[in-house]
């Protein structure tokens, strides 16, 4: 799907090459950080950390990855714990 016009990509492209790496990079991170919080923000609070981690990653990167990766990634035991509220949001910890 492309709902943007040739004239307005042009200028987000001008923009964007005008940033240096170091801006770039902190544009991508944001972006990341609150797409992960808008995930998070959908998930039940019931689930487990297993779980959560599963449906956080197969939610951001779809099947971009085997199945192996997501459960190696769910199973993490360097993982911290992910607490969220009785909406299902996450809390910081």
């Amino acid at each position: 799907m492309k709902d943007t016009s040739d004239a307005f990509a042009a200028v987000v492209a001008r923009r964007h090459a005008a940033l240096s790496p170091v801006d770039r990079m902190r544009a991508a991170a944001a972006m990341y950080d609150a797409a992960v919080r808008i995930v998070e923000a959908s998930l039940p609070a019931s689930l487990s950390l297993r779980e959560r981690r599963l449906a956080r990653a197969m939610r951001l990167y779809g099947e971009e990855f085997k199945p192996a990766a997501f459960d190696a990634h769910a199973n993490w035991p360097g993982s911290k714990e992910i607490k969220a509220d009785g909406d299902g949001n996450a809390l910081e910890s």
